[in-house]
């Protein structure tokens, strides 16, 4: 009787254990969503590269509502400010797989928990300095979440870039991206506080 007895308690700590485990998971997948107040006291870091400010102006804006640090990406060479010798230089980089060296100095990324990145579309791809950025800072932005705000010349070259992103990235949570044309004018801050809003966590990657 006292063996049965003890089985039966075996029996019903194991499935309280499991049970515990398996809602901890759960609750971890579960999605989650931040206030503004909530991500602004989160370690945030704002990183972007621009070539006509409109990139820049996002980046002010969302800087405005959460605060964090800010980090203008610059090439160590600068892309000329004529379009069509712009366009040339990125095509010519995007041919040769360039990693284009940054005169930008970062600082140590670990303690920053959610990144955002900004980038224009030049050919429908990454801005080249943010894809050296990513990819030399790889293994420092590993389980990361990195939001992307893209700056889109045509449309059909916003999802371009987010992939590229996520391609360069692999080992971070990329998510929530912001996709805006050209030739921004005026606040944002409202679509961008509603956007900000919207995002959603899982709660794994918050912690």
């Amino acid at each position: 009787m006292k063996v049965k007895n003890l089985v039966i308690t075996g029996i019903a700590l194991l499935v309280i254990v499991l049970l515990i485990v398996f809602g901890y998971r759960a609750y971890l997948n579960g999605e989650t969503s931040l206030s503004i107040a909530q991500m602004s006291k989160k370690k945030i870091l704002i990183t972007y590269y621009t070539r006509t400010n409109d990139t820049s102006k996002m980046a002010d804006t969302i800087h405005s509502l959460v605060g964090g640090d800010m980090i203008k990406i610059e090439p160590e060479i600068a892309y000329p400010a004529d379009k069509e010798a712009y366009t040339k230089r990125v095509s010519d980089e995007r041919e040769k797989r360039a990693i284009v060296p940054l005169k930008t100095s970062f600082p140590n990324l670990k303690p920053y928990k959610i990144i955002f990145v900004g980038t224009p579309t030049p050919l429908g791809i990454t801005a080249p300095p943010v894809k050296s950025f990513l990819i030399k800072n790889s293994d420092n932005l590993k389980n990361k979440i990195i939001i992307p705000f893209i700056i889109y010349q045509e449309t059909n070259q916003a999802m371009g870039a987010y992939r590229d992103i996520t391609y360069f990235v692999p080992n971070s949570y990329v998510k929530n991206p912001y996709f805006t044309g050209e030739n921004i004018t005026g606040s944002k801050k409202v679509s961008t506080e509603r956007w900000l809003t919207s995002m959603k966590f899982k709660r794994y990657e918050l912690k």
